[in-house]
């Protein structure tokens, strides 16, 4: 397993009571953005070609993982592992996640935009 540093930007305990044909479906419901580091991979990017930003992950964990979310945004450290998707696909699942720091947004003062 793999640890990497995660800006959490949304936290939500899911409880889907079964319906007919399908199980009740209990989680937290994560949704991340890889940090980097030392936030080196959510600086902000010009525009060069056709696409460009950061695409969000989503994950849900067990419901008692809500309990380890402390603030919102916030980094963590994510403990990842390999599976595979629905499609055949390997993907980076998160398991586990440990709360590192309180994060802020904030805008960059316009002399320090290149």
């Amino acid at each position: 397993m793999d640890t990497m540093k995660i800006l959490v930007m949304f936290a939500s305990e899911l409880d889907i009571p079964a319906k007919e044909g399908h199980a009740a479906f209990h989680a937290t419901s994560i949704e991340y953005f890889f940090f980097g580091e030392n936030g080196e991979l959510v600086q902000p990017k010009l525009l060069v070609d056709d696409t460009v930003g950061m695409r969000r992950g989503k994950s849900n964990l067990d419901p008692e993982m809500i309990k380890k979310i402390s603030y919102i945004p916030g980094i963590y450290e994510g403990t990842f592992e390999m599976s595979m998707g629905s499609k055949g696909v390997p993907t980076l699942k998160l398991n586990d996640l440990n709360f590192v720091g309180q994060a802020a947004i904030s805008l960059k003062p316009e002399k320090e935009v290149k």
